[in-house]
């Protein structure tokens, strides 16, 4: 495995073991990728972005939804959003 992508890997595994850390990366990401021009996110360095948009993020997280709607322990939780078929 190339060096660059074990890097990565290990890099992934670690934000991915903490869930706050998590949460802060994926806010963040989102903030930048409403703020930054089009042209830092789909460059020559970009080969995923040559023949793709990036979607534009939920308006609000699964854990912010399930934090305010999913936690009831005699009910079913409501369908989040952007999970509803219809």
């Amino acid at each position: 495995m190339p060096l660059a992508k074990k890097a990565a890997m290990k890099a992934a595994g670690a934000l991915l073991s903490q869930p706050a850390a998590y949460r802060a990366a994926i806010a963040a990401a989102d903030t930048a990728l409403a703020h930054l021009p089009r042209f830092v996110i789909y460059n020559g360095l970009n080969a995923w972005g040559k023949h793709r948009e990036v979607p534009h993020p939920p308006k609000q997280t699964f854990h912010s939804w399930y934090q305010a709607n999913g936690e009831r322990s005699n009910e079913q939780p409501r369908r989040h959003p952007d999970l509803d078929p219809c």
